[in-house]
């Protein structure tokens, strides 16, 4: 798993994929009638960011990539 953490690390725009591609379905599952929605993206790069960091490799960002998932969080969340 620490091999999969560093290139993903390395690779940030993967990276954004993967916690796009995890977050949707995540924010499509009921539980008892109530969906995440678009915060299931949130939790999902919430839950990527704290598995790298347990595994000792602390994933950053590039600064434009990462005001990018901030804007499509706001404008998300504002629909």
């Amino acid at each position: 798993m620490s091999n999969f953490a560093e290139m993903l690390s390395r690779h940030e725009l993967l990276l954004f994929a993967l916690v796009l591609l995890i977050g949707i379905p995540l924010g499509r599952v009921a539980v008892f009638g109530v969906r995440l929605g678009v915060a299931g993206v949130l939790f999902a790069g919430l839950g990527l960011s704290a598995l790298a960091a347990s595994e000792g490799h602390p994933v950053t960002l590039a600064t434009s990539l990462r005001d990018l998932g901030l804007v499509l969080f706001v404008y998300c969340i504002g629909l």
